[in-house]
């Protein structure tokens, strides 16, 4: 986004930031967290603690907490700021 251009790293990224979303239940950026001051989920979500403290409480019952971290782990590593950090897309297949 910030280049202008698309490329297969850049949907990586935006994989990464869907796999949030969903696990989460927020949106990307929320102009109604907190009042007047916007919450970005990236930047939550490296401020906490244990990744568990990432999910929706409406599906953290049933759920296997193992298998939900991976992900979250995944998600993050596909949002990393140097592009070359982040994994290819067939890897995410493969730890899906």
């Amino acid at each position: 986004a910030y280049s202008g251009r698309a490329t297969e790293k850049s949907d990586v990224y935006s994989f990464g930031i869907l796999v949030l979303e969903i696990v989460a239940g927020r949106r990307a950026v929320d102009h109604r967290f907190a009042g007047d001051t916007k919450m970005v989920l990236l930047e939550w979500a490296g401020t906490l603690s244990q990744p568990a403290e990432l999910v929706d409480p409406r599906i953290q019952d049933g759920i296997d907490m193992k298998q939900v971290e991976r992900v979250i782990q995944l998600a993050l590593r596909c949002c990393s700021w140097h592009s070359e950090e982040r994994p290819t897309m067939r890897l995410c297949c493969q730890v899906l």
